[in-house]
């Protein structure tokens, strides 16, 4: 079997054991159902590797092999946490609604959509693939939540932050380059006492105060996850 059809096999299994984890904890709750469903319904006839393959072909066509996605696909490789995990590091970092979270390279918008939910927290889902963005919005107006779960296509690399009390950085895939840059304008964004979560890298000792570290399901395998606070 080839590696990428035995890879893709892999995360089917992996994602089908965590959702039935999932669906026995949190099976009863309201918020879970309904993230699960706005994401499904919104990316209905599509997937996220067709929104990247989309944006790679309009941004940069020579990236794109025989018509497919490339075998490394860098900062935009698709990846996510399940609904159940981002509750339980939202809870973790004592999100309510008088907070503001914001997810630097959201894809399908699973934290942000979950800290509205479940948490009514506003929050601010963030990428550089249109796409996401689009979709992120739909799911958000299933879940009649467009006041509280905002998406919106930005560049973190090159453009300032939205201002949040939580930042959330997919930083498992950026290269050392587009990771640079995003602590970068993070440090200018981020006031003092604001709390952070970066996946499987983390962040500047002199600048941030280390609160937690685990290990976390997510869509492709189980990463360590650094939570913050700003000194």
């Amino acid at each position: 079997m080839p590696s990428i059809l035995y890879t893709a096999l892999e995360n089917i299994v992996w994602t089908a054991w965590q959702t039935s984890a999932e669906l026995c904890r949190y099976g009863l709750k309201p918020w879970w159902w309904q993230v699960r469903r706005a994401v499904w319904l919104a990316w209905f006839g599509s997937s996220p590797n067709l929104a990247v393959y989309r944006h790679l072909r309009e941004h940069a066509p020579e990236k794109v092999q025989r018509g497919g996605l490339p075998d490394d696909c860098g900062d935009l490789t698709y990846g996510e946490a399940l609904p159940g995990a981002a509750y339980r590091l939202l809870k973790q970092m004592e999100i309510d609604s008088s907070h503001t979270v914001a997810d630097l390279g959201c894809g399908r918008g699973i934290i942000p959509l979950t800290a509205a939910a479940a948490f009514g927290a506003r929050s601010v889902g963030c990428d550089i693939v249109r796409e996401y963005v689009e979709r992120g919005q739909k799911a958000a107006r299933y879940l009649k939540l467009q006041d509280k779960a905002e998406f919106k296509r930005l560049d973190f690399t090159s453009e300032a932050l939205p201002a949040a009390d939580l930042y959330f950085l997919s930083a498992t895939c950026l290269s050392e380059d587009s990771l640079n840059k995003l602590l970068s304008r993070l440090h200018k964004a981020a006031r003092p006492g604001c709390r952070a979560i970066s996946v499987s890298q983390p962040l500047p000792a002199a600048l941030w105060q280390l609160q937690m570290r685990a290990k976390v399901p997510f869509s492709w395998g189980s990463a360590v996850v650094y939570a913050y606070t700003k000194k």
